[in-house]
């Protein structure tokens, strides 16, 4: 959404017309010339008050999980409370590819995550305008695809690391306690066999008494 650097519309049309409450786990939210105007935001490119406005419109059951500018660009993605404990290695990557492809008048921002075993991707990008610019917008799509890909792979291998080191100490805990059972076993046969040793003895015993008198 390229909101032209104008005044953010009231919370209410926001809520009516660009967000719906309650149907989705995930929501990503791409902007250009939020807040501020692309040159302004060169010196400011924070997107406090827009992350603020989303939070308040979609209310207490999602968190922000990641917001990221590049100067008047932002992506913010937010995810409802019922699966936050399922979402790791949370990774950004802002990518310039404006004036010498340093400046952030254009460019992409990636925000990528782990859901449970899936991972997600989510994209906003500032490409250059007009008709005429179909070549420059087809270069700087894939210079923005290929470093959010990099990124994504690592996250990725990341991820598949963590579920294996998971999955090692789930096994090493299961090992754990099937010593201790096993050690368990062994003490309440050694007390088996204590109590069958004094039930002889006592046997014993009265046999000798018997005999005595």
């Amino acid at each position: 959404w390229n909101q032209q650097a104008k005044p953010l519309p009231p919370v209410e049309e926001l809520t009516n017309h660009l967000f719906t409450k309650g149907v989705y786990h995930i929501v990503a939210i791409g902007t250009q010339e939020c807040e501020n105007s692309i040159s302004k935001s060169i010196l400011n490119p924070v997107k406090e008050k827009w992350e603020l406005c989303c939070s308040e419109i979609l209310g207490s059951d999602y968190v922000l999980i990641r917001g990221h500018a590049l100067q008047a660009s932002h992506l913010a993605v937010y995810v409802h409370k019922a699966i936050q404990h399922l979402v790791n290695n949370v990774e950004s990557r802002a990518v310039a590819t404006g004036i010498c492809n340093t400046l952030g008048n254009k460019g992409g921002i990636g925000i990528t995550f782990s859901l449970g075993r899936s991972t997600f991707c989510f994209l906003t990008a500032h490409l250059a305008a007009h008709q005429d610019q179909l070549d420059r917008r087809t270069n700087e799509f894939a210079t923005i695809s290929q470093e959010v890909a990099t990124m994504l792979k690592a996250t990725s291998i990341d991820s598949q690391q963590g579920m294996k080191n998971s999955e090692r100490e789930s096994s090493s805990d299961k090992e754990t306690l099937k010593t201790e059972d096993q050690c368990s076993d062994e003490v309440f046969v050694d007390d088996a066999d204590d109590e069958d040793s004094h039930e002889e003895r006592s046997k014993c015993n009265r046999c000798c008494c018997s005999n005595s008198c």
